[in-house]
């Protein structure tokens, strides 16, 4: 009964640390120009989408 909870849970960190290692190795490509009021409205909606 709880082989595919297990194997499920596996999956989903193995996963995990992958994006981790892979965020860690890969730099994010840089912003594109843009005002100011609509850099920071990115930066408060990302954060927002985080804390979901």
């Amino acid at each position: 009964m709880d082989a595919p909870h297990l194997g499920v849970g596996t999956a989903v960190m193995t996963l995990i640390v992958l994006r981790l290692v892979w965020r860690l190795v890969e730099t994010p490509p840089p912003h594109p120009p843009m005002p100011a009021w609509q850099a920071r409205a990115a930066q408060v909606t990302h954060g927002l989408l985080r804390g979901l």
